[in-house]
């Protein structure tokens, strides 16, 4: 994948931004704490296709780490497990009766110290897991994945694996977490994943918002207890945009994941519109990072980053320009394997909606 030129245009403040934030994730020490549903809980009793998704900060990546599990060695009470590996793989493994075990891991690049948006789905007739981190698709695995799992009567839990003892436990944050019982498209993940949901889409078994309690917000009520004493983190993992200003906010993330570099770098590169001056006024970053997601991200002149929006569809092309194309919108110009696309991205609302068009050739 080439690397995107990065461009540059600097906006006016009369651009809408969302500020509303996402509350506090929940926080493991990597010692003793997890959290866990009620024994036997009937609507995670997923036999067959399922996608997990929520946000993720590791501390670090000293060793295995469960991400979610339904598993219990006594009794053979053994359903499935998602795990961060220490290289950052991502691995699933199932079990269709609850004594033997399938396994299968993809290559995601999961990073210690970063936020970061996992996803994973298990398709059953095919008996293959697929990861997404940001919304990027890091590939799809077989392994010796069963093709069904077991109705086990183990408690749901994040942050452990109990298998003849505690292990495999969490260390860092997880937020927005979300069960499934069906396969989400990489489409579908991309359109959500950094907003809340109401609890109430088709599909969804359990939804923890973690706003700070461990409540499960569809009706299946799948609350969560605490065990260890996990605590609430200060620092958010994502923003959600409910309310719009035109004042920016003072201060949000300094990090600009269109280069996986700082975005303090004070560079009258690029086009100036509008009027504004080389000292005023807002930029708008576009570039992939270093996962090679395309992102087009608002930032101040000081290299504070105020708005952000993962850009799917973009993955794999050249960027060859950066226009304003209304005051709300621009217009990104792009070529894969010979074929020309602009991709319109429209900041009007609370999330940055992309529109696509294939440019004829002359």
């Amino acid at each position: 994948m080439k690397k995107a030129t990065l461009f540059m245009i600097i906006f006016y403040v009369f651009i809408g931004y969302a500020v509303a934030e996402n509350t506090a994730p929940l926080n493991f020490n990597g010692t003793n704490q997890y959290v866990a549903t009620a024994i036997n809980p009937s609507s995670l009793k997923i036999t067959g296709d399922m996608t997990i998704e929520f946000w993720l900060n590791p501390s670090s990546l000293l060793g295995t780490m469960a991400l979610g599990s339904k598993w219990n060695s006594t009794n053979n009470q053994r359903s499935f497990v998602l795990n961060v590996e220490s290289d950052g793989d991502i691995n699933f493994r199932n079990s269709n009766d609850g004594s033997s075990i399938g396994s299968a891991t993809v290559t995601a690049g999961i990073v210690a110290a970063t936020p970061q948006h996992v996803a994973m789905t298990y398709t059953a007739s095919t008996r293959t897991m697929e990861v997404y981190v940001n919304c990027l698709s890091k590939g799809v695995a077989t392994g010796t994945l069963k093709s069904s799992m077991y109705s086990s009567s183990a408690p749901f839990e994040i942050g452990r694996l109990f298998d003849d003892a505690t292990i495999w436990l969490l260390s860092g944050a997880i937020d927005d977490y979300r069960v499934w019982n069906k396969v989400k498209t990489g489409a579908e993940i991309s359109a959500n994943y950094n907003k809340e949901l109401t609890g109430s889409e088709t599909g969804l078994v359990a939804y923890y918002k973690f706003s700070n309690n461990l409540l499960d917000s569809t009706a299946n009520a799948n609350t969560l207890s605490n065990f260890g004493g996990c605590t609430f983190a200060s620092t958010i993992l994502f923003s959600t945009g409910t309310t719009t200003t035109t004042t920016p906010p003072a201060t949000t993330t300094t990090v600009c994941p269109c280069t996986g570099e700082m975005a303090a770098t004070k560079s009258t590169e690029g086009i100036l519109v509008g009027g504004a001056t080389s000292t005023t006024g807002e930029f708008i970053n576009v570039g992939y990072n270093a996962s090679g997601v395309c992102n087009v991200c608002i930032v101040d002149y000081n290299g504070t980053v105020l708005k952000t929006a993962a850009l799917p569809t973009l993955a794999g092309h050249t960027i060859t320009s950066v226009a304003k194309k209304t005051s709300t919108s621009i217009a990104i110009q792009g070529t894969l394997n010979g074929v020309g696309k602009i991709f319109t991205v429209d900041f009007s609302t609370a999330t940055p909606t992309v529109t696509e068009k294939i440019i004829p050739k002359s």
